[in-house]
Parts: structure tokens; C-alpha cells; sequence
């Protein structure tokens, strides 16, 4: 492909937050390469792209990709009503160039009907970053890992974290859609925290959280935008693998990251991974016996065995690495 007339890239990563995140990297080695093209990217609103679009100054727009949920019944309705106006606004658009960080059914079809001059895609397994650095090096991109870049718009949350809040602050989001990623002895390891200085900020979402008390319980409360402040705030994230640890990942701020399921070299950033701590449990069960239990929604991770004395060390070596004050409340 002649890239002289490389000037507008969609680009389409995986649906989640922590994808958005991830991609990242890969936005930025295309802005060097291509200081003047528009680059657009394709996600879901609905998991808060739009939001942390605003976090990244080398993107020029991200489009709502309006699929509700990857099942059946909502492909199905995507196909007789949204789908429409979303690929005649991309037909107006008329990108040359698509960039596929994750392939599936529905983007073969939409590029088809877009038919842009050239369509690079994500072939194989490995990790998100790696893997899309390596496909826009083939458009003379550098493959070499660059940082985030992310740029964090002030936002008043002075009503939800007042500044007066006793410090160090700590973050901790233990949910995820997942429930093999999900860390299920937190309110232990709060317990465990509450004699020592600082306040205890949880965070994320769930639909079976009971309020806790003693803490700053931001659970449900939170947008996207609203929760890449508060992370970027924060002294220390401990937090599951999820979209808010890649958001940690991505506003530098030391981050205790919990693992289960899957290998952490397939997450966790290629730059300046020496600020976290990666907690990391392997699991038994072969490839092929996760994929079937995972459709099955069964929870087989060994996550749950990073107990909360662990995640506490973790911590408190952090804080001292730092040299932020971790010690008992009189």
C-alpha cells in the first residue's frame, strides 16, 4: 500500500475498557507515523470509549459502536436497527485505512460494505499491545512500546473525594463481569487496612454490593471519565484484572494487580511495569477446559487464593517504596 495516502484509520480494537486502555500504545505509534491523518476509533460507548477517549490528545474521535451485548438475540436486532446508521455515517466518513485489533464475524461484514483501500488485522494470540505494534509496523509504524500517553482532564469531584480526605488513598476494585476475575476477599483485606492511616476508597460496580462501612464507597457511583480521575489520584490501585487495573496501568499510579486466570505477560503494560506489583496464581486447568468453563460462567480461577495478608504485604512494601506514611491510627 502506498501510505502517502494513508489519511484516515479506523481503528477497532476489543470491546472491553481495559481494550480501549491497551490500544492505546498502538493509537500513538500511528500518530508519529502519521502526524496529519485522522484517526477515529470504532467501540462501544456503552463501556465508556467515548470517556477515555478524551484521556488521549493523539485521537481525534471515537465512534459509538452501538452492540449492546455480544449474544444472539442482540446481534440480531444490531443487524435490523442500529447497524444501519452506524455504517452509512462510517460510509460518509471515508476511511482509506482500518486497523482490526480484534477480529470477529461483525467487522469481516463491515469492512466489506466499507471496502476501505486497505485492512490490516490482528492474526494470532499474544498480547493485545505486542500484537497491534507489530500490524502497524507494517505500515512503517515504530513496533518499539511507547507509554500511554494518557492526559487526564480535571474534573470537580471534590463533592465524591474531598481533597480534606486523609491520605495515603487507596484504591481498591475487586469486581469484574467476569466472575473467574473476580477477587472475593476483599472486605478482609479492608479489615485488615482500617487500622492503619489513610483513607479506603472501593470502587468498580456490582449488583450485590452491601455498603460497607468505615470506608469511602464509590461503588456504583462513578462514570468512566469520573473513575480515571479518582484512579489517577489515588496513592496505590489494588484491583483485579479488569479495565480499571489498565487504567491504573495507564495514569501511572502504582497498582496491585490480581491475577487468576490469565497469564499476566498477556496484561500487563510493556513500559513501566516497575511501579506495580502482580499477584499471580496459575491456573491448573488446561486452555481448552477455561474456554469451556468460562462459556459456562463456572468460576475456576485460583485467583481466590491470593489471600488478603498477601494483597496487605503488597500493599504496605508499596507504600514504603514510595515512602508514603502506612503506619497504625493511634
Amino acid at each position: 500500500m502506498n501510505i502517502s495516502k494513508v489519511g484516515r484509520i479506523l481503528i477497532m480494537p476489543a470491546a472491553g475498557l481495559g481494550d480501549m486502555v491497551m490500544a492505546a500504545p498502538v493509537i500513538r505509534s500511528l500518530r508519529v507515523r502519521f502526524p496529519d491523518a485522522h484517526l477515529a476509533v470504532l467501540a462501544h460507548y456503552t463501556r465508556g470509549a467515548d470517556e477515555l477517549g478524551q484521556c488521549m490528545p493523539y485521537l481525534d474521535e471515537v465512534i459509538d459502536f452501538p452492540l449492546k451485548r455480544y449474544s444472539w438475540p442482540c446481534v440480531i436486532r444490531f443487524f435490523l436497527g442500529s447497524y444501519w446508521p452506524m455504517f452509512r455515517s462510517l460510509k460518509k466518513k471515508r476511511f482509506d485505512t482500518a486497523i482490526i485489533l480484534a477480529a470477529n464475524p461483525i467487522r469481516t461484514i463491515l469492512m466489506k460494505m466499507l471496502r476501505p483501500n486497505k485492512v490490516f488485522e490482528v492474526k494470532g494470540m499474544g498480547h493485545p499491545t505486542r500484537l497491534g505494534l507489530e500490524l502497524v509496523g507494517e505500515l512503517g509504524c515504530s513496533t518499539e512500546p511507547l507509554d500511554f500517553g494518557f492526559e487526564v482532564p480535571e474534573i470537580d469531584l471534590e463533592k465524591t473525594l474531598p481533597s480534606s480526605l486523609p491520605r495515603p488513598w487507596i484504591g481498591i476494585h475487586p469486581f469484574s463481569a467476569m466472575c473467574w476475575r473476580q477477587w472475593n476477599h476483599f472486605e478482609q483485606f479492608i479489615d485488615r487496612l482500617k487500622c492503619h492511616k489513610g483513607t479506603i476508597i472501593l470502587l468498580g460496580k456490582s449488583y450485590n454490593h452491601n455498603f460497607i462501612s468505615g470506608i469511602l464507597d464509590l461503588v456504583n457511583k462513578l462514570s468512566v471519565l469520573e473513575l480515571t480521575c479518582v484512579i489517577n489520584s489515588l496513592d496505590i490501585l489494588v484491583s483485579c484484572d479488569s479495565g480499571p487495573m489498565h487504567i491504573g496501568f495507564a495514569v501511572n499510579t502504582p497498582t496491585i494487580a490480581l491475577f487468576g486466570p490469565v497469564k499476566p505477560g498477556l496484561r500487563v503494560p510493556l513500559t513501566n511495569i516497575v511501579k506495580h506489583t502482580i499477584l499471580y496464581i496459575p491456573t491448573i486447568e488446561s486452555e481448552k477446559v477455561r474456554r469451556i468453563a468460562e462459556r459456562k460462567n463456572f468460576n475456576i480461577s485460583n485467583i481466590q487464593q491470593i489471600s488478603a495478608e498477601a494483597v496487605f504485604e503488597a500493599v504496605k512494601a508499596s507504600m514504603a517504596k514510595g515512602k508514603n506514611d502506612f503506619s497504625k491510627n493511634n
